[in-house]
């Protein structure tokens, strides 16, 4: 096991850039680190061929997929690392995972290989000329709605007079498929030829109408053997979950009619469809995968591999396709035993997701049509939690008891549950999905390591809560505290003696944090919440109906925000709500500012209450008042009374007292979540404190950042400025920093996905363009290959204790490593957040104390190590003229 010593240096919030400095005490040559292929270890071989050589680099081609070179390109060529350097630069030849000892790199792969069985693909091209109303096909969904023309062409066996041409939307009635087989473009041409070669256009128009059934092209009759429809301007993805806004062409059947009406397209009368791409949803194809999801870890130089969560072959519901019969996907098995034998440690889920045969009436029984004729992702077709009825939670327990029994042996951590803050509290997760699985788990295997399940962002609130810490609640000097509930939930104290309409609530708050007054609450999945963010200065409402888990994960867009001035440090906020009008005002600081919404949904009488919806600190409320629409006063409350007392009348939905005792710690030995945060100074200040409160609540195991999030895509889509859609290298720094930071921290971490190739998907490390009919190619990006150079260059270094000096430390966040007992490693960036081009900061280094031998500098931004110009003295060593970057660079000394 690696060392859990964690250093984090001072740290001070400004723009700064991340170096990592590399000083090698005892070498004698700056010539970068060859590893040795040890006798009958794996071959780069055995998953690319070498199709190009280009500058003396290999150049290797996974299936024609993805073609990698083979060490990191010039990205910024002439990047300076020290004033007045001369030493030449030496491109660093990456590692493969089995010839590296430990870094702490790896990376969420959830979409696995299997075979065609599991292969569910409901949007294949054939679909078009089947003649079955329930499938359909949609092209490569694309994050425009211009990013390309999309077609479809129809071959005919024979040529044929045809005077139509129709487009059939398809029959789905799942409502959680949105627009999936009803997405008709807002341009369209269609063109017909007798060769191929000559094409006469048959219809354009440029203003189709997107709510037809069937769009139908009539046209004199004419001899034609190919059929061309074009499309453009496509309109908005509305399928349940998935990621991001999208755009598609999708529709259920293309028929090509003859005089007499029938239709001479079906595979029945002969014949053939060919489109411009493809969509593969969530799942991508299983070519791709055997190509890419193995061997893109392997080149990466990762040590860990997370599996299951939220879709692949190890879910439940690719285990279990019939009732009582559990089959592991073979080639999902085979490929977990290669990442083992490869050097890379496994993370499986087993995640609290239920399954389709066991709900109530059940779903997808007939999987040999249901892969093909729905769509079988837990994002676009959600499946209910595991203990949904008592027969699928008793299926569910021996679903974990096989999965512990097959995979024994061979996996590092069983990681209990995934992003479960996001469909229940820890107050349902502990006792209900923990607990259950982890004696089972003990019982089948007692040397298990097991993994508390991620939450969804860094819910330091949840995750606390599972380990039994005691929350703050109840009066405090003459307020009401409440704390957050966790990353996706707020915290919601109510007046549950109150059932009202029309009301108009007032309470005196602290200006911090994301704090407001819930409304018309009914039930979890109905109410009105209206609520002040001071981070950002804006007002707003989140109206919830019939959400399908609890609290609406993250609430959606916030409606009528209006941004504000900054208040006084004391505020109040009032809510009015009358009829289908609410209106929030806050004041404070001799200011004050409103906004009004038109409800849309919520629009029944419910109880009141208080909200926080995000803060590191709990939020004291005070005076509350409560009046009806005539004025009458309803509740008056100053909250007088003993500290920590629940004041009468008031019940704490979350962020009330904790019921999970504390115990759970000491049995865990992992704790991991997915960390949405920018990768800071202040957030690393703030991990590290978290992981002292886990220590003393008796955790002695590892941190894992399971998944960790930013993206870049081209074209950019809606969202400019999100860190999704940021630029590719500020996507690239983002993940650097984090990758060094957590390392930093002995936390691994890790990007989702290495690739992705369902869809345009900005997050993925190798990310596909534009979509082909079959196989999807795709493309490294900058990440991949920094994220490359910082595996191989951390190969065995771990977090250390041990002084380092700047000259100016403003703005930097730094971490220190040590390999062995005479290398010893820096990490430093300027901070701030991510920008395109190169910002720097000059800073001499020493190492007190340390004569060395020795100094390396690795800019991971080119991937080239660079000896340093040093001054070893018996008082230390000094580096001057060093330029700290705003990505990773890593200086190494040895003695």
């Amino acid at each position: 096991m690696w060392s859990l010593f964690l250093l984090l240096k001072p740290i001070r919030r400004f723009s700064v850039t991340l170096i990592l400095v590399v000083v090698c005490v005892g070498a004698v040559s700056c010539a970068p680190k060859r590893a040795e292929k040890a006798p009958g270890s794996p071959r780069v071989e055995e998953y690319a061929t070498m199709e190009s050589i280009t500058n003396g680099v290999p150049v290797w081609s996974f299936s024609n997929l993805a073609y990698l070179y083979g060490v990191s390109p010039d990205f910024m060529p002439g990047v300076v690392m020290q004033e007045g350097n001369r030493h030449p630069r030496v491109k660093i030849r990456p590692k493969k995972s089995w010839e590296i000892k430990s870094n702490y790199a790896g990376a969420e792969s959830e979409m696995t290989r299997r075979n065609a069985y599991n292969d569910s693909q409901p949007m294949l091209p054939i679909h078009l000329i089947d003649g079955d109303p329930n499938t359909a096909w949609a092209n490569f969904e694309m994050t425009a709605a211009k990013a390309r023309a999309e077609w479809i062409r129809i071959d005919l066996p024979m040529e044929a007079e045809i005077a139509s041409v129709a487009l059939v939307t398809a029959d789905y009635h799942n409502p959680h498929y949105g627009n999936y087989g009803k997405a008709l473009p807002r341009e369209l041409e269609v063109k017909t030829s007798r060769d191929a070669l000559n094409w006469e256009t048959v219809y354009s128009n440029k203003q189709v109408a997107q709510d037809q059934r069937l769009v139908e092209i009539k046209f004199k009759p004419r001899p034609a053997k190919q059929v061309w429809i074009i499309g453009n301007d496509f309109p908005k993805l509305t399928a349940r979950g998935g990621f991001g806004i999208r755009y598609l062409f999708s529709i259920g059947e293309v028929e090509v009619r003859d005089p007499a009406g029938a239709n001479l397209a079906l595979v029945s009368r002969g014949g053939s469809v060919t489109v411009s791409s493809t969509s593969y949803v969530q799942l991508n194809d299983r070519f791709t995968q055997d190509a890419l999801w193995n061997s893109l870890n392997y080149d990466l130089g990762n040590k860990w591999v997370r599996i299951g969560g939220d879709n692949g072959s190890f879910m439940w519901h690719y285990v279990e396709h019939e009732k009582g019969k559990l089959e592991i996907d073979p080639v999902g098995d085979q490929s977990v035993t290669e990442l083992v034998q490869h050097g890379i440690n496994v993370i499986l889920t087993l995640d609290f997701k239920g399954n389709w045969i066991y709900e109530q009436p059940p779903r997808k029984t007939n999987w040999l049509e249901a892969r093909f004729r729905e769509i079988n992702d837990a994002y676009t077709d959600p499946v209910l939690a595991a203990d949904a009825n008592s027969e699928m939670y008793q299926a569910y327990l021996r679903y974990i008891e096989y999965m512990v029994g097959h995979f024994k042996d061979r996996i590092a951590y069983f990681e209990l549950g995934n992003e479960w803050n996001g469909w229940f509290g820890a107050e349902h997760y502990v006792p209900g999905f923990f607990e259950p699985t982890y004696k089972i788990v003990k019982q089948v295997w007692p040397d298990a390591k097991v993994m508390l399940g991620s939450p969804g962002e860094f819910d330091r609130n949840g995750i606390l809560d599972c380990l039994g810490r005691q929350r703050e609640y109840g009066i405090r000097g003459g307020k009401l505290l409440l704390n957050t509930g966790d990353a996706v939930r707020p915290g919601v104290v109510m007046r549950g003696d109150i059932e009202v309409k029309d009301v108009r609530v007032s309470v005196e708050a602290q200006n911090k944090g994301r704090s407001g007054i819930l409304l018309r609450y009914k039930d979890p999945y109905n109410y009105l919440v209206a609520l002040y963010a001071a981070p950002d200065h804006s007002i707003m409402f989140y109206e919830v109906a019939g959400e399908d888990k609890l609290w609406g994960p993250h609430w959606g867009k916030p409606l009528a925000a209006k941004k504000v001035q900054s208040f006084g440090t004391n505020i109040k906020l009032e809510a009015k709500v009358q009829t289908s009008s609410a209106t929030l005002t806050i004041s404070g600081g001799g200011q004050s500012a409103s906004t009004t919404y038109t409800l849309q949904h919520v629009n029944d009488s419910g109880a009141v209450g208080l909200v926080q919806r995000t803060g590191d600190e709990p939020q004291l409320f005070g005076n509350f008042l409560a009046l009806d629409a005539q004025g009458k006063t309803l509740a008056k409350d100053e909250f007088a009374g003993t500290d920590g007392a629940i004041p009468a009348g008031w019940k704490y939905i979350t962020g009330g007292p904790n019921p999970i005792k504390p115990g759970l710690g000491p049995r865990i030995d992992a704790i991991a979540w997915h960390p949405g945060d920018e990768p800071d100074a202040t957030y690393f200040s703030a991990v590290r404190e978290f992981q002292k409160q886990c220590q003393s609540l008796g955790f002695k195991g590892r941190f894992f950042a399971t998944e960790v999030y930013a993206g870049s895509m081209y074209p950019p889509g809606p969202q400019p400025g999100n860190r999704m859609m940021a630029s590719e290298t500020q996507m690239a720094k983002y993940f650097v920093k984090s990758l060094v930071g957590h390392s930093g921290l002995g936390m691994e971490a890790g990007p989702c996905h290495p690739h992705f190739t369902a869809f345009a998907h900005p997050q993925a490390l190798c990310q596909t363009t534009w979509g082909m009919q079959t196989l999807h190619p795709c493309r490294p990006t900058m990440t991949y290959y920094m994220w490359r150079t910082i595996a191989t260059v951390m190969d065995d270094f771990q977090p250390a204790d041990f002084p380092v000096r700047f000259s100016d430390e403003k703005g930097l966040v730094y971490f220190t490593f040590q390999r062995g007992d005479n290398e010893r490693m820096v990490g430093v960036w300027v901070d701030g957040p991510e920008k395109d081009g190169i910002t720097q900061a000059k800073t001499d280094l020493t190492f007190p104390g340390v004569r060395a031998k020795q100094a390396t500098v690795v800019d991971i931004m080119n991937g080239t190590e660079q000896g340093l110009d040093f001054a070893a003295m018996d008082a230390g060593t000094v580096l001057k003229g060093v330029l700290i970057k705003d990505y990773p660079v890593l200086i190494e000394i040895g003695q």
